[in-house]
């Protein structure tokens, strides 16, 4: 008994602290790898498939929330714009977009800029289709 009493001494402090630097490590992955991907003021996404130009399509983050848009994004308005899969967002009418990732579907048939950002202007995602039918300016 006494023996087993000692080799639990000498083996739980190291349990322990294999345990606390896996603990910790798990912990730093779930926050950073969550900041990765955390949405900022004025991101918006896609509601619904239809017209770039059609509001109700749209969603702006507020900073706490996903709340229905007030307008269009475009590359002054909005930090981040995302096509959600599954949605089909047409640009009817000339626009400039920046940082726009695409899960699903951009078809330009309207003469549109492409500005060019900090960060990624254009993403296309796996599923990710982008169909230019009208022309599309690169900004330099």
């Amino acid at each position: 008994m006494n023996q087993k009493n000692t080799c639990m001494k000498q083996v739980l402090p190291l349990f322990n602290q294999r345990f606390r630097k896996i603990a910790g490590l798990i912990l730093l992955l779930f926050l950073f790898g969550n900041s990765l991907n955390a949405q900022v003021t004025d991101d918006y996404r896609t509601v619904n498939s239809g017209p770039w130009n059609i509001v109700g399509n749209w969603q702006r983050f507020n900073g706490a929330t996903w709340v229905p848009a007030a307008a269009t994004p475009n590359s002054t308005t909005a930090q981040t714009i995302t096509i959600q899969a599954g949605h089909s967002v047409t640009i009817t009418a000339g626009i400039s977009i920046d940082q726009t990732i695409v899960n699903g579907e951009l078809i330009v048939a309207a003469g549109s800029t492409l500005a060019n950002g900090t960060g990624n202007d254009l993403t296309i995602n796996s599923g990710g289709i982008v169909t230019v039918n009208a022309g599309l300016n690169l900004t330099m």
